[in-house]
């Protein structure tokens, strides 16, 4: 019995295109949200200061 592996060079090529694109966006995600300033009520405007 032979093993036979049919590939779909255009669905790998999505696929490596999307997990590229999912890390990077991860990647700019944290970088933005290590930008922010540090908020206590964990917003960026705390209501309880507007009070």
């Amino acid at each position: 019995m032979s093993l036979s592996i049919n590939q779909n060079i255009a669905a790998v090529n999505s696929y490596r295109n999307l997990s590229n694109t999912q890390n990077d966006l991860s990647k700019s995600l944290e970088k933005a949200l290590e930008r922010l300033p540090h908020q206590p009520c964990g917003r960026r405007r705390c209501r309880s200061r507007n009070l």
